[in-house]
């Protein structure tokens, strides 16, 4: 008995042993699989690959005038394997991927280089490759040049008057290569004043500073800051873009776009510009208010060669632009569609970069539709790149673009091939035979108006006060001139160019005039009434306008004292109101030099 319960014993501690060897197995091999999947992490490789060596490395990085970041990297690299390398590695720094716009590569020449992202993390850095365009040879140097776009990597503070910003980057860029000589330039924008640097620089300026050390280990990072003053120009920001590229029946390609524009500095923005193609015309710009006046296009063409500068004063008749606020605004505009449009028949070809108007800040989202009018078919294997969205109807084609974080680097070509309507390409020319119709009978039917009337208005003529109807017209326009000088000279007062003293006495000298040409002008004005209808209904017109006149001016200096005393709610108000009153003036003005023309025309 006592051997059987031995054997038992034995039994169970075998089996005990087997489990337990089982499961002791199973941990080594989960540990041996969980070792295995660690070293295949790309995140903890370091090795680049490749034998290369990098000579030197020039770090420029410039902060535009609305803080945007441009870095440029400069790497000499030398093959120093045994076998030709068709490719150059580096990294970017985690830490401000978030914040990057645009990568690009490039060689000495211009020439642009592919770039690959590495599906391998070096040193927990993302990794791209550079694909040469020849293979490098061993013992060769190529020089690559890297340049990234980076924004929010400088934080402002202060006031609407003071204002402060701190930048931070990387002093070195993220190299899986040592560097045997390194330089860093730092350009702040102009006007950045109060400067202090850290690390204490090679050389410094105000918006300068230079670093220069050598052997650069691998994957080093060292953090770069510029503290600064910056009130020279405010910070900008354009939340959205909606723009329609409209290519209409008649061949004309026009751009309407929808602004949303944002101050995200602290400085109050009175102006502003941004650029659109040099053969653009016909430039408008309006919001809810109405028109906005202080848009001009300068005609120089920038350095570029393909744009021209629109600037646009918001004191003119609207208001500055406070920090945190936005401003939203419609602007039109039309191109020479023979630069972007082809045809052959009914078959059109469509060339454009979309992204018509350029800003030197950034721009969150650009929504761009192309409206095809009259196209019926789209051959789709041609449309490049492929739009987020094609919209077929009956009468046009619209396909739709959008772009997220555009940098003033970025641009999108978009290339079309459509056929437009048949029928619309037969009845083109006859609408145009039509109107050319219209326009010679229209001139043919004046013609003989004009002959017929002649005789009429030659015996009309005989009964014109020729020399009191000169004498009226040239006592109008004189009093008419001394209307324009008064309004000049106050407000020559308003903007203080003219002494108190010595505007009562041109004031007084100006009214002595304007009383006596009123006396001369009465028993003329009495005698052209009398001698013909037609006259007396011009004079009319003439006191309506008087009247009309001084009403307005009352109205203008009642809101100018309210202004003064607060009672007008706004600013922007008070410039709508005051823009207004001064159209009518400029509008009964006109009527007023019409009237006086049409009494010319019985006169000569």
């Amino acid at each position: 008995m006592n051997q059987g319960v031995s054997t038992r014993k034995l039994g169970v501690l075998l089996l005990f042993g087997i489990l337990f060897g089982g499961i002791l197995l199973t941990c080594i091999s989960a540990s041996h699989s969980q070792t295995l999947y660690t070293s295949q992490n790309p995140s903890i490789a370091a090795d680049p690959l490749i034998d290369g060596k990098v000579i030197e490395v020039i770090r420029d990085i410039t902060l535009s005038q609305y803080l945007l970041t441009e870095v440029s990297d400069t790497y000499s690299f030398e093959n120093n394997g045994t076998t030709s390398l068709t490719k150059f590695i580096f990294c970017t720094d985690a830490d401000y991927d978030a914040k990057l716009l645009l990568i690009s590569a490039s060689g000495v020449a211009g020439e642009t280089y592919p770039i690959v992202k590495n599906s391998l993390l070096f040193n927990g850095y993302n990794a791209y490759e550079v694909e040469f365009l020849e293979a490098l040879a061993p013992g060769d140097v190529q020089k690559i040049k890297i340049t990234t776009t980076y924004f929010n990597l400088t934080f402002t503070s202060g006031t609407y008057t003071t204002q402060t910003c701190k930048f931070t980057f990387n002093l070195y860029p993220i190299s899986p290569f040592e560097i045997d000589s390194y330089i860093c330039v730092v350009t702040l924008p102009q006007g950045a004043s109060g400067t202090n640097f850290s690390p204490e620089p090679s050389t410094t300026t105000e918006n300068f500073a230079t670093w220069k050390t050598s052997d650069v280990v691998a994957f080093s990072k060292l953090a770069v800051t510029a503290d600064f003053s910056y009130t020279a120009a405010p910070i900008l920001q354009m939340n959205s873009i909606n723009r329609r590229i409209i290519i209409d029946p008649w061949g004309y390609l026009n751009v309407e776009e929808d602004h949303v524009l944002v101050n995200t500095g602290l400085l109050t923005v009175q102006s502003y510009s941004y650029k659109i193609p040099k053969n653009a015309t016909e430039f408008q710009m309006w919001d809810d208010l109405g028109g906005i006046e202080g848009s001009v296009v300068t005609e120089e063409v920038n350095l570029d060669g393909k744009t021209k500068n629109v600037t646009i004063n918001l004191n003119n008749n609207r208001a500055a632009l406070l920090g945190g606020n936005q401003f939203k605004y419609t602007t039109f505009y039309r191109l020479v569609s023979s630069m972007h449009l082809s045809s052959s028949w009914n078959k059109y070809y469509l060339n454009i970069q979309i992204f018509t108007s350029q800003m030197d800040f950034l721009i969150i989202t650009d929504t761009t539709q192309v409206i095809l009018q009259t196209a019926n078919t789209l051959d789709v294997k041609t449309i490049s790149p492929s739009p987020n969205q094609i919209l077929m109807q009956e009468t046009k084609i619209i396909t739709t673009y959008t772009s997220e974080m555009i940098s003033p680097r970025h641009n999108r070509i978009v290339e079309i091939s459509f056929e437009v309507n048949g029928f619309w390409m037969m009845l083109r020319p006859l609408i145009l035979i039509l109107i050319i119709l219209v326009v010679i009978s229209g001139y043919v039917f004046l013609r003989k108006v004009v002959h017929k009337k002649g005789p009429v208005e030659l015996v009309d003529r005989v009964n014109i006060p020729t020399k009191a109807l000169q004498e009226f017209v040239s006592a109008y326009e004189e009093k008419s001139a001394l209307l324009r000088e008064l309004d000049q000279l106050n407000e020559d007062l308003k903007m203080k160019k003219v002494a108190k003293k010595e505007h009562t006495k041109r004031l007084n000298n100006i009214q002595e005039r304007k009383k006596e040409t009123e006396e001369d002008l009465k028993p003329l004005t009495k005698t052209i009434a009398e001698a013909d209808e037609r006259f007396r209904k011009i004079i009319e017109k003439l006191q309506f306008c008087e009247a009309e006149r001084i009403s307005v001016e009352d109205s203008l200096t009642a809101l100018e004292n309210r202004y003064r005393r607060g009672a007008i709610p706004s600013r922007t108000a008070f410039q709508k109101l005051y823009s207004d009153f001064t159209k009518r003036l400029e509008k009964i003005q006109n009527d007023v030099d019409k009237l006086l023309n049409e009494l010319k025309s019985y006169i000569y």
